[in-house]
């Protein structure tokens, strides 16, 4: 489901992001619960030409090769076999494409484990209002992202983008 354009929903909040940059002509957003992902997806409107929304693996790849988004927004359990093979498979499928996890866990470890796997950011769902578009931004500009609310990371050194399978 597109909802970039031509939606008659809300009007969106002025932000200082541009959806003219020409790395943020589209978001993929995958995640099951419609509710949270349509808030989401008015976050993601204010930063993106477009945003479409999908709820299982399999659309999250398909969608993926036919759209090229800009940037993938996935939920960390959106798969029964568990969040961390959909991000490896995905870093191997898509090693140029950066990923964007969320997730309820606020422990290191599960950060670490995410960043590691491949993923370029690991974002609180608790705290989406105010860290997903700061991690859009730190994400497009080639950065590594943890939500602050995240417990201080074991290791300083633990999620240096060197760390990470590809060193990206």
């Amino acid at each position: 489901m597109n909802v970039g354009e031509g939606d008659s929903g809300p009007a969106p909040f002025v932000t200082n992001r541009s959806v003219n940059q020409p790395n943020r002509h589209c978001v993929l957003l995958a995640d099951r619960n419609h509710g949270l992902s349509e808030g989401m997806c008015d976050l993601l409107r204010t930063s993106f030409a477009s945003v479409v929304m999908v709820a299982d693996r399999a659309s999250l790849f398909d969608s993926a090769e036919r759209l090229t988004p800009s940037l993938v927004v996935v939920d960390l359990a959106l798969t029964d076999g568990g969040g961390l093979d959909l991000i490896t498979s995905w870093h191997r499928h898509f090693p140029d494409l950066r990923l964007i996890v969320l997730g309820i866990h606020d422990e290191a470890s599960v950060a670490e484990s995410v960043i590691k796997a491949g993923a370029s950011a690991y974002v609180l769902k608790r705290t989406l209002a105010t860290d997903l578009l700061d991690s859009v931004d730190s994400v497009l500009t080639g950065n590594v992202y943890t939500s602050p609310a995240v417990k201080a990371m074991s290791s300083p050194d633990s999620l240096a983008p060197s760390s990470r399978p590809g060193g990206n």
